[in-house]
């Protein structure tokens, strides 16, 4: 049950993100105007985080949508709306059962390729790695530390490695090609360490590897890679920003020449890519983007585009939660294992404007064969009660009379009416018999008489 629950939340949040990136990326290229690449960064992290943090459930949670849908079934007409149609012969099939199961199998998997690849990774590192002492490098490396007051950070090279990049979390490394360690001019050097240590600052590898370990949830959603893909692009851009801000265009076309130049120097790809942030990025025809971003002098944001900005995002993104949570209902209805297929013939369904209380409520208490028991009305916000008097005269007199602390109770016989409201929008009312004592007020409940629903509640 805990499987299928949590498969069929992220089911639900893949609406979420769905609903996110169309409401907010058309207007990407018009918002990169208004801010830095790093907002940028933020931003793809929120639209990333709208696929893996379900927003919505404490709402589910509230309106106890969620408890139904776990103690109860839901009803699918075979021969209802075209959707229901479909949904029950999706089920019919018995794909549905499975696929929970199919889900968390992929789940533990990718989990598994990604913490192997990432031992694989430092293995190699730590085996292949060299410390830098009294060269140009370690300099230049030492000055920039302790001009950006950056600490727990080494500089290594490798002779595993074929780009420069930054590894690892609680130790951290600037890794340097050992075939790249006399490639390089003193300004060349200072451009990839400054380039590193930005990502250090911006704490861009623990992002990375967040993002690569939530994406074993969306397995299965080309869109979660796509995100992916495009926050490394952006983390390369506010890397490139932090170091180009305040050039002029000799040395921008300094800094672009040698991304070029890095590219050229490469002779392998580097294993595991994506558990390091390296300085080349990742293709050819993005870093071509990347040099005419470069190139551009980008002016300083304003606080006041940043802001519309980021309202925007936190906009789309309680969207795409509002949109998920009016999901929930027919996205349980094709996944949960909590589903009845019936056919309409075979369900009683009363609209309460058709009810005639003379006919229905007429009963003799004698003959519900069940037993009363005391009952204290209580209403809720989603649950209200009301009674319902087969004798008027009764009625009246109950408003008369006052409890007693002691007496022989007078009882008469009730309906009790149960009203309770759907997270969809439907209602269920169930009426009981009942009996009220007429001197003190003490109700009874006994069987249910019949049961009301609603698709669309009128109340």
């Amino acid at each position: 049950m805990i499987i299928e629950r949590l498969f069929i939340m992220v089911l639900l949040l893949s609406i979420s993100g769905f609903v996110f990136c169309t409401a907010f990326f058309p207007l990407e290229r018009y918002a990169y105007r208004l801010i830095t690449s790093k907002t940028m960064v933020f931003v793809n992290t929120i639209a990333l985080l709208s696929f893996v943090v379900p927003f919505y459930f404490p709402v589910s949670m509230f309106d106890e949508s969620e408890s139904l849908f776990v103690n109860y079934n839901v009803l699918v007409f075979e021969d209802g709306t075209k959707f229901e149609r479909i949904v029950a012969a999706i089920r019919e099939t018995g794909i549905v059962e499975h696929l929970s199961s199919i889900w968390l199998l992929g789940v533990l998997c990718f989990f598994v390729k990604y913490i192997c690849e990432y031992i694989y990774l430092v293995h190699k590192v730590q085996a292949n790695k060299f410390y830098m002492r009294d060269n140009a490098w370690m300099d230049i490396f030492d000055r920039l530390k302790d001009e950006k007051n950056v600490q727990n950070v080494t500089l290594i090279g490798c002779y595993a490695i074929f780009t420069p990049c930054s590894i690892g979390l609680k130790n951290r490394y600037i890794v340097i090609p050992a075939s790249m360690m006399n490639a390089f001019d003193e300004e060349e050097m200072k451009f990839i360490l400054e380039h590193e240590l930005h990502h250090v600052i911006h704490r861009d590898l623990p992002r990375t590897l967040l993002i690569m370990l939530l994406s074993c949830l969306n397995w299965f959603n080309p869109q979660f890679y796509s995100l992916r893909i495009k926050l490394s692009d952006w983390q390369e851009a506010a890397a490139d920003e932090a170091v180009t801000e305040g050039f002029t265009f000799k040395q921008r076309l300094r800094y672009s020449q040698l991304i070029v130049k890095v590219m050229e120097l490469e002779r392998a790809e580097f294993a595991a890519a994506g558990f390091s942030v390296n300085f080349r990025g990742q293709k050819f025809k993005k870093n071509i983007r990347r040099i005419k971003n470069i190139m551009k002098k980008k002016e300083k944001s304003s606080i006041y585009g940043k802001a519309a900005v980021i309202s925007a995002a936190l906009l789309s993104l309680i969207l795409g939660n509002v949109v998920a949570k009016a999901a929930d209902g027919p996205v349980n209805q094709i996944f949960s294992k909590n589903v009845e297929v019936v056919n309409s013939k075979d369900v009683e369904v009363i609209e309460e404007t058709d009810i005639l209380f003379d006919d229905i409520l007429e009963y003799d208490s004698q003959d519900t064969g069940g037993i009363f028991v005391a009952f204290n009305l209580h209403n809720t916000s989603d649950t209200t009660y009301e009674i319902i008097y087969h004798d008027t005269d009764t009625a009246w007199a109950m408003g008369q009379n006052q409890a007693e602390p002691q007496h022989v109770h007078n009882k008469v016989d009730i309906t009790i009416k149960e009203h309770t409201k759907m997270s969809d929008g439907s209602c269920k009312t169930t009426y009981y018999a009942g009996k009220k004592c007429t001197s003190c007020g003490m109700i009874w409940k006994g069987n249910v008489i019949r049961t009301i629903i609603e698709t669309k509640c009128p109340h």
